[in-house]
């Protein structure tokens, strides 16, 4: 998720911002001015009003979906912190006896959705820890938090009328939808809007069930890399370090080349037999010129589009390396 506060807050703290927001009676009132108009929008695009009711009857700001909202830890904590805690030891044993257990769902998958595998178990492994953690909260009451609230209000508003269609559509139970703060769903906390366009019945049953179809799980996963631009084979992310003197020069964002030129300018592979052969990457520093560098491919970009973090993407590409080895 994209925004930040420039600085980590403390928890008390975060929570009186929160409160703030949702002062009392004054803006409950005014709360309930804005569902009431949201519902009959939802209406008049098409899902049953009693479906609307249902979901959104009783709803009421949340403040822990705020303070959740502003303290991401994609954001609040170092590279280096970020992925010991999201890629440990432990993480990376269960993913390797992910990835031998299902290996024969992934070789289906991915001969008609053309993604390196071990990619499909590292997200899913970052998302939810294999699905061990999907979130608690009510989707449709965090989002009409988010979607009331100014900062993103039109992404989450659309968003929210997503979750709508989805249990319009039979798709997804009422009672079923709990999920992050954020509203993401499932072992790879899919939005509501990307469960309704990359979401797949892999297995045939006429049901698109992520929670329980572990076909449905990585077709899902692999119909986004996918359409989003993803390129089998050709690798992710490269560690480099800085051999040309002095300060670093870090190129301009959007130039690409070969690792053989990289190396011309100064950027070394920390593993020379790993690197990219003809393979056009450009170089980043998620921390600055004093932190780790790093080569990356097109794919790259492709994970930040699942989620706008440095920090996200390392550690799924970091994961990928480790469990298929």
């Amino acid at each position: 998720m994209v925004g930040r506060f420039p600085v980590v807050l403390s928890l008390s703290l975060l929570l009186f911002i929160s409160l703030a927001l949702f002062p009392g009676p004054a803006r409950g009132e005014g709360f309930a001015q804005w569902l009431a108009g949201f519902k009959g929008e939802a209406v008049a695009r098409g899902i049953d009003s009693r479906i609307v009711s249902k979901a959104l009857d009783g709803a009421a700001p949340r403040a822990r979906v705020i303070s959740k909202d502003r303290n991401q830890p994609e954001f609040t904590f170092s590279l280096n912190a970020y992925l010991k805690r999201l890629v440990s030891r432990k993480r990376v044993s269960k993913g390797r006896r992910m990835y031998v257990r299902y290996r024969p769902t992934l070789d289906r998958v991915t001969d008609r959705y053309p993604v390196d595998p071990e990619i499909l178990v590292a997200l899913w492994g970052i998302e939810s820890d294999y699905g061990r953690l999907t979130g608690g909260f009510p989707v449709m009451g965090a989002l009409a938090t988010l979607a009331y609230d100014l900062r993103r209000r039109e992404y989450f508003s659309a968003e929210l009328l997503a979750a709508l269609k989805l249990v319009n559509k039979g798709l997804v139970p009422l009672e079923s939808l709990k999920g992050s703060w954020a509203g993401a769903m499932g072992p790879l906390q899919f939005m509501p809007s990307v469960f309704l366009d990359y979401g797949v019945d892999f297995n045939g049953d006429g049901r698109i069930d992520p929670w329980r179809s572990h076909g449905d799980l990585f077709a899902s996963g692999a119909n986004y890399l996918v359409d989003s631009g993803w390129k089998d084979g050709v690798g992710c992310v490269w560690p480099v370090s800085w051999r040309g003197g002095g300060r670093v020069a870090i190129p301009a964002a959007g130039e690409r080349h070969d690792l053989a030129f990289w190396r011309l300018c100064g950027f070394v592979p920390a593993d020379p037999w790993s690197a990219p052969r003809n393979v056009k990457t450009r170089i980043i520093a998620p921390e600055g010129e004093k932190g780790p560098l790093f080569a990356v491919s097109s794919n790259y970009d492709v994970l930040l589009k699942w989620n706008r973090s440095h920090s996200f993407a390392l550690a799924v590409a970091r994961l990928a390396r480790t469990i298929s080895r």
